[in-house]
């Protein structure tokens, strides 16, 4: 057959294959034409496996049975395969917890069922070594050549840091709203134009809003009006960006028209590229720390006018001047003004004008010869009265205004303070203004405040008067008597002198000669007539004792007082009195006058022995110690009361007037010791258990 077919092929003159031939060169080209594609499918797949098996996301198809055709190296390592063939064949419950697998094997069949994608699912998976990661998955349908869904391929990418930052800023978010809703302090966001886009809880009730009140309002129009346009001009540098924050102390005016103070921080919220987007403000409302600090500010202000006032009225005690500086410290401490001091006359109960910071000495003499101010009557009368503060905002309205003559005015505000000190009234502080209602509390307090020291001031004053008064009378009293004594000793002394003369002729005979019995009468009388003399020196010493009249020489006090023990000895033996002088073993010297000192120990053994039973002991003892030499004189005598203790050294005093008659003497004796001790720069005491129980005088000198 193969012949007859060449022959009839060379027949016809045609050099042409056969059938076979075509069929089998067609063949053989297709072959080669699908061994090329196959190699071109190979290489694609070859690369795209390169491709996937490259990628940081996890790559995987899946049948309609949910099990793995092609998983990538990222997908085999997150569930610990050696190598992504392994996962051929397997499925989601072979590699992931039971309820996680079931999860995902309903999103494939969803995505089987409806043919739709499902896109960027965020999800959490587990990996092999147990942590936990989020994903965003995608998958997709899986189409074959004729359109049918013959499985899915899915993308799911790590996005746990991405989810993290989202975590950690919407943290942040809801922080930052949990501090703005929240905080004490009012905050409030603004746009660059200054209105308010939100504002917190705290700022709402700081200004009486509400927030959709607050929301779009210009913060200038909740802006004290004083405070405006500075926080304005800050607030355009803001939002121009030439500063990034600002802070000022202002008033805010609430809904319902209180003012309040606040510490404000504005700051400037730029966006990504730098530009101004947005201001935040921060206002801490500070109005009682405002007005704590004005308060502590007045109080200061009010402590340093009456320090000044009270320095200023204890360098005079002169009763006009005291008043007169009053005056000029008050129009120093006020913003204007002129005020009055008037002072009580306890007598007649009328007050009189004793100084004026507005009318010259003629007007006062003036006024206070044509005002008759009573207490009740007039602004002052009755506050001097009623012991009270009276201010007045227009003094033409009030009744007790009294008219003043003509060329005199007081103005129309009147602030009338009482001068109390103690249980008296002593005048009343009077302060007025020309406009009506001018004197704010701060003012009135302080005038309040300044009545106080003025009124000791002037009651100081006025005892200073007194004493001033008194000691002139003292003075006097003094002087006459110092003339009486002088008077009285020099009358005294020269008939003295004539009795003393002829009683000493009379006892020497020389007038004749006497009985024993006249001898006696002379003896008595020369004893009274010495005793007399004595008296008389002492009064004339205590007139003359002085500095000037003080001899300076070193003594030692035992010797001077053995002397003086030697002058008493006598009357001592008589009357069964024994002295005991304890001296020191060594004793420093002293400056003084003999005579003088000589006196004081004589006196003070004197009083020893004549307040003495008979039997009893004087002891003297003499120590040193401090830079002093110490005397006692101590006996067992009458004793002193504790309350006599001081006022015996008084002149012409003694502890009773049984005393006196008893023992005589005219109470010179201690007070002449006292001055002279005094003189001598020393100090003289008295110490005694009471009556009957002795008496111990000490004298304490300075060393040389």
């Amino acid at each position: 057959m193969r012949s007859a077919q060449l022959q009839a092929r060379d027949a016809q003159g045609v050099d042409s294959p056969m059938p076979e031939d075509q069929d089998l060169s067609r063949r053989s080209a297709e072959l080669q034409r699908l061994q090329a594609a196959l190699q071109e499918v190979q290489s694609r797949y070859s690369l795209l496996r390169s491709i996937i098996d490259h990628l940081p996301d996890l790559v995987y198809a899946k049948d309609c049975e949910g099990c793995f055709l092609i998983v990538n190296r990222a997908m085999a390592e997150l569930v610990g395969a050696r190598a992504p063939d392994d996962l051929q064949g397997k499925s989601d419950f072979d590699l992931f917890p039971p309820e996680m697998a079931a999860r995902y094997a309903a999103d494939e069949r969803e995505v089987l069922a409806t043919g739709r994608p499902l896109v960027g699912r965020e999800e959490p998976v587990w990996r092999a070594d147990g942590a936990m990661i989020w994903v965003s998955t995608t998958k997709a349908p899986l189409f074959n050549g004729h359109g049918a869904i013959r499985g899915l391929v899915g993308i799911s990418r790590d996005i746990t840091r991405r989810r993290e930052a989202e975590l950690a800023l919407r943290e942040s978010e809801e922080f930052l709203r949990a501090v703005f809703e929240h905080s004490a302090i009012g905050m409030g966001i603004v746009d660059l134009q200054g209105r308010t886009l939100r504002s917190n809880a705290a700022l709402q009730a700081m200004l009486g809003y509400t927030a959709e009140e607050l929301r779009g309002r210009h913060f200038a129009t909740v802006t004290h009006e004083d405070d405006r346009a500075e926080d304005e001009r800050l607030f355009a540098e803001l939002a121009a960006g030439k500063i990034d924050h600002y802070r000022v102390h202002k008033r805010y005016r609430r809904r319902d028209g209180a003012t309040i103070w606040a510490n404000v921080t504005v700051s400037l919220i730029r966006d990504a590229q730098g530009a101004p987007s947005l201001a935040v403000g921060m206002a801490e409302d500070v109005t009682d720390l405002h007005q704590a600090e004005e308060e502590l500010r007045a109080e200061k202000r009010r402590l340093e006018a009456l320090y000044a006032i009270s320095r200023e009225l204890a360098q005079t005690l002169d009763l006009p001047e005291v008043a007169r500086r009053a005056l000029q410290q008050i129009v120093h401490m006020l913003d204007g003004g002129a005020g009055e001091i008037f002072a009580l006359d306890q007598q007649s109960q009328r007050l009189q004008l004793l100084a004026s910071s507005a009318a010259d000495a003629a007007q006062m003499a003036d006024l206070n010869a044509r005002l008759d101010l009573p207490l009740g009557q007039w602004l002052a009368g009755w506050t001097a009265l009623a012991r009270e503060t009276t201010v007045v905002g227009d003094a033409e309205a009030d009744p007790r205004w009294h008219d003043l003559p003509a060329g005199y005015d007081w103005g129309r505000s009147v602030v009338s303070v009482p001068l109390v000190a103690g249980d008296d009234v002593l005048g009343v502080l009077h302060w007025h203004h020309p406009e009506a209602d001018h004197f704010a509390p701060e003012e009135i307090s302080l005038l309040h405040a300044v009545a106080a020291p003025l009124a000791i001031a002037l009651q100081n004053a006025r005892l200073y008067q007194s004493v001033q008064q008194i000691n002139r009378q003292l003075q006097q009293a003094l002087q006459a008597r110092d003339e009486m004594i002088q008077n009285v000793s020099h009358e005294l002394r020269t008939p003295l002198t004539l009795i003393m003369g002829y009683t000493e002729l009379l006892s020497d005979h020389t007038l004749g000669q006497l009985s024993e019995g006249q001898v006696h009468a002379l003896n008595v009388i020369t004893q009274a007539g010495q005793r007399l003399q004595y008296m008389i020196n002492r009064l004339l010493t205590l007139q003359t004792v002085g500095m000037e009249h003080v001899l300076r020489i070193p003594l030692n006090l035992v010797d001077l007082i053995q002397e003086a023990i030697r002058a008493w000895q006598a009357r001592a033996a008589a009357e069964g009195v024994a002295i005991h002088l304890i001296p020191p073993p060594t004793l420093p010297m002293i400056q003084g006058d003999p005579g003088l000192l000589f006196q004081v120990f004589e006196n003070l053994i004197d009083n020893a022995i004549k307040f003495s039973d008979g039997g009893s002991r004087v002891e003297i003892e003499i120590t040193a110690a401090k830079g002093e030499v110490r005397v006692s004189v101590r006996d067992q005598g009458i004793g002193i009361p504790s309350e006599k203790l001081e006022e015996i050294f008084q002149l012409f005093r003694q502890v009773d007037g049984s005393s006196t008659r008893r023992y005589g003497g005219m109470g010179i004796g201690l007070a002449l010791c006292r001055e002279i001790v005094r003189v001598h720069g020393g100090r003289i005491w008295a110490e005694s258990a009471g009556v009957g129980r002795g008496s111990t005088f000490f004298v304490a000198l300075p060393v040389s």
